[in-house]
């Protein structure tokens, strides 16, 4: 068998910047009962630590006093048969890094996180900037020595503001927003040291053990009792023997706790599950003060690990941070931070997200976010501005990405592995990592996946560094917390200088997740608008292709009265997390019960977008009544979404808020008794100059006074009191009649009386009464400070004045609808002479003894009753009935129109479409009458009319259309006809009508006629149906047959000609001699004809031409037309 030499060092204080509370390899010496001594280790925090061999086999005490390596039994671990160090454990099948199971860590962290986060007497977060005055008390025990390490080697550790302290450390991490400054009690030289010595050994405080410890305590009751009991001891001999002055603020943050108190205690840690170990608790289970805070948050560090890493890990988790080690990752050993964070095993700066979450967003007050491609740059973390970006994952709703540059250089950050880019990974459901896997922070490293560490202190990209982009294909890829892809992009990281840059490149907008918040509920006054109600976020990721909201749909569900809120709107600020009501999101809606849908069309910005619900509050909201609102679902890129919280916790009450007052000089005098009504309050001086007497309330009715009284401590010769009360209950003394007294002098007792005027509202408001001194710094108003004197305030239950109705409103003058006037109106007199009255129906209010009701609706008949000042109602008025609306009628129809003519010099027009009953009157010419139709005559001639037609009712109808009446025609001219042989000619071109004496010569209608008889022949002339008087009389004789031979044997072609004309002569008519004559009778051709003749009549002028036929024995005409 092979003994295991196990690794001997000395216990060294190391005093650089080491590691934090959790310890690796921290050298330890064990003595077994027989004497011998093992050289060992010990690693752990302060939920767990234990006791192992250079090859990592972990040794455990049995109840016998020997030291055994460790074997599993459960949760726990229990000592094998075999003796540490004398047997090879691999040979004998022991296990290296046996420790408690994860269920077990779990359990005492939640022990003790239990005090650290919360207590009955709320948080125990010291604050984030300022000055902390760390308190640092020094404790050894019975059996021990005073402290040989000096005061001085201490205080080197805690308070320089350069190098490697406390102080200089938590300066540059907070960008000088926290100075941690420490003092040492009990006090002393910083030469030499001090401690308070418990009435306990050491043993008292380590675990029990039958043979070598039987003092120790057995179980975690016992353990906590002791440990804190030292403590309270320690601070209890502390305050009697070596007391904190007075004058040191330890209270920054005003919570009544002692900020932080360090105890150091002498001496190293021990090795197993012991409360002599580096940890920060919650002084819990015993109450103790120094100077009237309390000590509650404190750190306990054994002398061995008071190095600087440490007492700022613990400080750290004194301002609120979680570890971001594993305590138990099944077997993982996955390191998520590494040395890049305090809270893990680094020595430099903590993460930029740590210092934004967990300093309340104080170090780092925002962190921008990056949502459209482009290139960045950022400064070292060392820089308080432009030190980190986030970009979000749009394949979760709960994780995304931040990045930041890591500069290895400086006093502390010359510590972190190298320098470049880090990019790690969010999840906001977690905090911390002490119970990972799953982890709040990872930070992305080559060769690192959800079950392989891979090379945390290679996790720094630049170009020097050879890694220049992380994406879903490289190494390390952005996989989130459960292996899947996370899609981001990064690439062309450059060399890590002075600054460093790199890509970000993003794909089309998609829709990630939407969520209703709650971020605002602090009361709301009546009569406020865009009030803010609730807010609504949606996330997207990628910045091409934006999509847009096109609608929403919400409901008042949480408001107690809908009837509170005038107006809903929805306003959206953009990537601003800020309310402001400046952009609305579709139009204003009125309030409704169940689901409100409210369209409009906003495009969204890559990143976190955010709309919020705003109502207009009635300034008759009722008191104490709830507004509130859901978002059911929204409309994004088209698709209807379901928000993944639709109803946010919370709500605004409608409250009225008054304004501060009080003073500043509080020893001086002050209010002592006040007495009205109900109201019998004695008091002493309140502070800050004011006392809340709200729930004390005097009843008062409108119009009956009251008497007040008010004592003062002590009478100066400037004081003056004033008295206010907010009757219109608007949340100020500042309206008329509110401010009900103002003292003339002053006097150890005031006196006074006074009445809620009429115009009061009724209810609870408040009164103010103040005493201030008129001499230096007075104030005189109800809101403010003053240097002297007090504020006190009361409420005043205002009570109706008794009840005498009013007179009913007497009816005057009703004004009934018209034809265009669709409503009516009604005069009423009788009204209250004083005060303002109601109007029912209607909520009319008004002054005085008459009024005008109008806006009456057609065919409705009302009553009305009013009520006064005093909210008492009369009876009802007389009926007021409002007839229906008259009709106005159509527009009449045009039917025939009669035109002038020669004889008649007027036109006359059928109308149809009259009104059915009742007389109408028809304009322009008033005519009156009855039926459906009529007939207007006497129209002028060359007029144009239209008609309008009123009923009997009085309303006039449209105009109709145009009636256009002609001129009145004229008598034709009488013509005069000539003959030319058988030709009769008349000079009238048209409307010629050839008689004879038997009469009308049927289709002799043109200008000429040819006469084949004998007889007496006219012509009339009818133009637009008026004829001339008869043409002169022509009688014709035709004188034989050689005449009707020639006439018959010409042929002239064509007619009408154009250019040519030709005349053949048949049969006997041979050499016929011919003229042509244009229409005025003067000759333009002639010639002769034996049998053709072919004339050329382009140069004759267009018209009517007639062509003399001559044989010498007859003579014959005919007519041409040259066209």
């Amino acid at each position: 068998m092979r003994k295991k030499a196990l690794f001997i060092s000395a216990l060294l204080l190391i005093i650089t910047i080491a590691r934090a509370a959790y310890f690796e390899r921290l050298p330890y010496t064990i003595t077994q009962p027989d004497g011998k001594t093992i050289s060992c280790f010990v690693s752990g925090d302060e939920f767990f630590n234990w006791i192992h061999d250079s090859e990592g086999y972990t040794i455990i005490q049995a109840s016998n006093g020997f030291y055994y390596y460790a074997v599993r039994n459960g949760d726990l671990l229990k000592p094998s048969i075999y003796l540490a160090n004398n047997v090879d454990p691999a040979s004998v099948g022991i296990e290296k890094w046996n420790k408690i199971s994860k269920t077990e860590y779990q359990r005492r962290r939640d022990k003790m996180f239990k005090y650290k986060t919360t207590s009955k007497d709320g948080p125990s977060k010291a604050p984030l900037s300022g000055i902390i005055n760390n308190l640092t008390v020094y404790i050894r025990f019975s059996d021990d020595a005073e402290f040989t390490t000096t005061r001085q080697s201490f205080d080197d550790k805690l308070n320089p503001a350069t190098g490697v302290a406390l102080k200089s450390y938590f300066k540059e991490v907070s960008y000088n927003n926290l100075t941690i400054s420490s003092t040492h009690y009990p006090a002393c030289a910083l030469t030499t040291n001090l401690s308070y010595q418990d009435t306990h050994t050491r043993g008292y405080f380590q675990p029990y053990n039958a043979t070598t410890n039987t003092l120790g305590y057995n179980n975690d009751a016992d353990r906590t009792s002791r440990e804190q009991t030292l403590l309270f001891d320690a601070i209890t001999w502390i305050n009697a023997n070596s007391p904190v002055p007075g004058t040191l603020n330890i209270d920054s943050d005003g919570d009544n706790k002692v900020d932080n108190v360090c105890f150091i205690i002498k001496g190293n840690s021990d090795g197993w599950e012991d409360l002599l170990w580096s940890h920060r608790w919650s002084l819990y289970s015993k109450t103790v003060n120094i100077n009237g805070k309390r000590v509650y948050a404190y750190t306990f560090q054994p002398e061995n690990q008071v190095i600087v890493r440490t007492l700022c890990h613990e400080m750290f988790h004194t301002l609120g941070a979680p570890d971001l080690y594993h305590y138990n990752d099944g077997g993982l050993n996955i390191s998520p931070v590494g040395s890049w964070d305090l809270m893990e095993n680094g020595s430099g700066h903590m993460l930029a997200y740590m210092k934004w979450k967990y300093t309340g967003k104080t170090w780092i007050n925002s962190v921008p976010e990056i949502s459209t491609s482009g290139t960045y740059t950022l400064n070292p973390i060392t820089s308080a501005a432009g030190n980190c970006y986030k970009i979000a994952s749009p394949n979760s709703t709960g994780e995304y990405f931040m990045v930041e540059y890591r500069n290895k250089s400086g006093t502390f950050e010359s510590n972190v592995p190298g320098s470049g880019l880090i990019v790690y990974r969010i999840d906001t459901s977690e905090t911390g990592n002490a119970s990972g896997p799953p982890d709040e922070i990872y930070i992305y490293r080559p060769g690192g996946t959800n079950t392989t560490n891979g090379t945390p202190n290679s996790a720094f990209f630049s170009s020097g560094a050879g890694r220049t982009s992380i994406n879903d294909a490289t190494d390390p890829g952005s996989f989130l917390q459960d292996g899947s892809a996370g899609e981001l992009n990064i690439s062309n990281i450059t060399t890590a200088g002075s600054t460093i840059s790199f890509d970000v490149t993003f794909g089309p907008m998609t829709f990630i997740s939407s969520t209703a918040t709650q971020d605002n509920v602090t009361s709301v006054m009546p009569g406020s608008n865009d009030a803010e109600v609730i807010g609504f976020e949606i996330d997207t990721h990628g910045s091409s292709s934006p999509i847009n909201v096109t609608e929403l749909t919400m409901s008042m569900a949480g408001t107690t009265n809908i009837n509170d809120i005038n107006n809903i709107k929805i306003y959206y600020t953009g990537l601003s997390s800020n309310f402001v009501a400046s952009n609305q999101f579709g139009s204003t809606i009125t309030p409704a019960a169940g689901s409100i849908l409210v369209s409009g069309n906003q495009t969204l910005a890559p990143g976190t977008n955010y709309f919020w619900i705003a109502y207009d509050v009635k300034s008759s909201a009722t008191i104490n009544d709830l507004i509130d609102a859901n978002v059911l679902t929204a409309r994004v890129d088209g698709i209807l979404r379901t928000p993944d919280v639709t109803n946010p916790g919370g709500a605004r009450t409608i409250a009225i808020t008054y304004c501060a007052a009080g003073s500043n000089t509080t020893s001086v005098g002050y209010i002592s008794r006040v007495r009205l009504g109900a109201i019998d309050q004695t008091s002493t001086l309140g502070t800050a100059g004011y006392e809340d007497y709200t729930s004390q309330t005097a009843n008062m009715q409108i119009g009956v006074n009251s008497t007040i009284t008010v004592n003062r401590s002590a009478v100066f010769l400037k004081d003056s009191l004033l008295i206010w009360v907010d009757w219109n209950k608007d949340g100020d003394f500042l309206d008329t009649d509110e401010n009900v007294f103002s003292s003339s002098a002053p006097a150890s007792l005031y006196s006074t009386s006074f009445s809620p005027p009429g115009g009061a509202a009724i209810g609870t408001t408040r009164m103010r009464i103040r005493l201030t001194n008129n001499t230096y710094l007075p104030n005189s108003i109800p809101c403010g400070t003053s240097y002297y004197g007090e504020v006190e305030d009361y409420t005043i239950n205002v009570i109706a004045a008794p009840c005498i109705p009013p007179a009913a409103p007497t009816i005057g003058i009703i004004t009934q609808p018209t034809c265009t006037v669709i409503t009516a109106s009604v005069y009423l007199t009788g009204l209250p002479e004083t005060g303002t009255w109601t109007i029912n129906p209607g909520s009319i209010s008004g002054t005085g003894t008459d009024t005008t009701i109008s806006g009456l609706t057609a065919d409705t008949t009302y009553n009305f009753i009013v009520t006064n000042e005093t909210a008492c109602t009369s009876v009802a008025s007389e009926n007021v009935v409002i007839n229906l609306q008259p009709q106005t009628p159509a527009a009449p129809i045009i039917g025939t129109i009669t035109q002038p003519s020669c004889a008649v010099p007027t036109a006359s027009v059928d109308l149809t479409g009259l009104p059915a009953t009742g007389t109408w009157t028809i304009k322009p010419d008033s005519i009156t009458g009855s039926g459906t139709s009529t007939t207007i005559s006497g129209l002028a001639a060359d007029t144009t009319y239209n008609f309008t037609v009123t009923n009997d009712a009085g309303c006039i109808s449209a105009a109709s259309g145009d009636v256009v009446i002609n001129t009145q025609p004229e008598q034709p001219a009488t013509p005069v006809i000539t003959l030319i042989d058988n030709i009769l000619h008349s000079n009238a071109a048209n409307g010629n009508q050839w008689y004879n004496q038997d009469g009308l010569i049927s289709d002799a209608i043109y200008q000429d006629y040819t006469v084949s008889a004998n007889g007496v022949y006219y012509v009339v002339v009818t133009l637009s149906a008026c004829s001339s008087d008869t043409s002169n009389n022509i009688n014709v004789v035709i004188s034989g047959i050689e005449q009707l031979e020639l006439y018959n044997s010409i042929i002239i072609y064509p007619n009408p000609a154009s250019d040519k004309l030709i005349i053949e002569i048949k049969g006997n008519a041979k050499n016929t001699n011919f003229e042509i004559f244009n229409s005025i009778g003067k000759l333009v051709f002639k010639g002769n004809i034996l049998e053709k003749a072919v004339i050329k009549t382009t140069y004759f002028s267009h018209g009517i031409y007639l062509i003399k036929f001559d044989t010498g024995k007859t003579i014959e005409f005919k007519k041409i037309i040259r066209k």
